[in-house]
């Protein structure tokens, strides 16, 4: 088993983009036009300054939601390799964003409540699922690690399933022994919303190299 790789999401600031990069992070999230009010939310403009901002070795992500075309439009000006859609949308919809811009890789939140139509978004074109803890309404609230959640899912589709939720430098070893390729880890190394702080990353990096598989 493969230690997993990291995702750190919702970043607002230039100086974090080089704090996560140089810590080894696979992929930044950026949380873009949300239509939910949430601490780490950014226009279409700021999220694309920051995502012109990440070094070329570390991959991009837009998460937001709000209805296709909307999604559509804002993944052609922000351009980022990834668009996680963090929202109720179906599995058509998803479906839909995936064919309309095929040079985005989709990544779809499943929660505790769509668990049962997790077999229909995995066919609609996504690259991975996500699982959340959390349901698109209480977003802003932190979340807490639910490892039974995320391999029930696993089990029942045949996508990667990224592990999200609650995630910390005190439990991102049990996390990583979940088998999830992709550890997405947002409030678990922050100082307040939207401002990473140094000396969670190093002990969220450092917990992982010395527990984790691999």
């Amino acid at each position: 088993m493969n230690a997993p790789r990291i995702k750190l999401c919702g970043l607002t600031r230039r100086e974090d983009i080089d704090l996560c990069a140089d810590y080894g992070a696979y992929m930044l999230g950026f949380v873009t036009e949300y239509p939910s009010p949430v601490p780490w939310n950014l226009t279409a403009q700021a999220a694309k300054a920051l995502v012109r901002a990440v070094p070329a070795r570390v991959n991009t992500c837009v998460v937001t939601s709000g209805g296709v075309e909307k999604t559509v439009r804002l993944i052609e000006y922000v351009a980022p390799a990834f668009v996680q859609l963090h929202g109720r949308e179906t599995p058509g919809d998803t479906a839909r964003v995936a064919a309309a811009a095929p040079g985005v890789k989709v990544i779809k939140a499943i929660y505790p409540d769509t668990l049962a139509a997790a077999g229909e978004y995995a066919a609609a074109g996504v690259w991975a699922l996500l699982f959340d803890p959390r349901s698109p309404e209480n977003a802003a609230l932190g979340g807490e690690a639910d490892f039974a959640g995320y391999a029930a899912l696993r089990r029942a589709v045949n996508v990667p399933v990224i592990l999200a939720g609650g995630i910390t430098p005190e439990n991102i070893a049990a996390a990583a022994r979940t088998g999830a390729p992709i550890l997405d880890v947002m409030s678990g190394v922050e100082s307040s919303p939207g401002i990473k702080d140094k000396m969670k990353t190093a002990r969220l990096f450092a917990a992982l190299k010395a527990g984790a598989p691999g």
